[in-house]
């Protein structure tokens, strides 16, 4: 595991697959499982290879910095 304050992940041994709609928005089997903050939020962040973004929209920037991104 990987910390930066307040900040975890590691990579996952599952094969992560994201659905919206019907419609796969993503297939991987690099992803990583992040934790920030000191509370129980997960999340798996996606190689930009394993995410189909031409059905995402960007956001912005949250207020760390990182880019965020909607299906359309």
């Amino acid at each position: 595991m990987t910390m930066k304050q307040n900040f975890y992940y590691e990579p996952t041994p599952r094969w992560i697959r994201v659905k919206f709609g019907g419609e796969l928005i993503a297939d991987s089997r690099n992803a990583f499982l992040v934790w920030e903050g000191s509370g129980p939020r997960l999340h798996y962040y996606f190689p930009p290879e394993d995410v189909r973004r031409a059905v995402l929209q960007e956001t912005g920037r949250s207020g760390d910095g990182r880019q965020t991104w909607h299906v359309k």
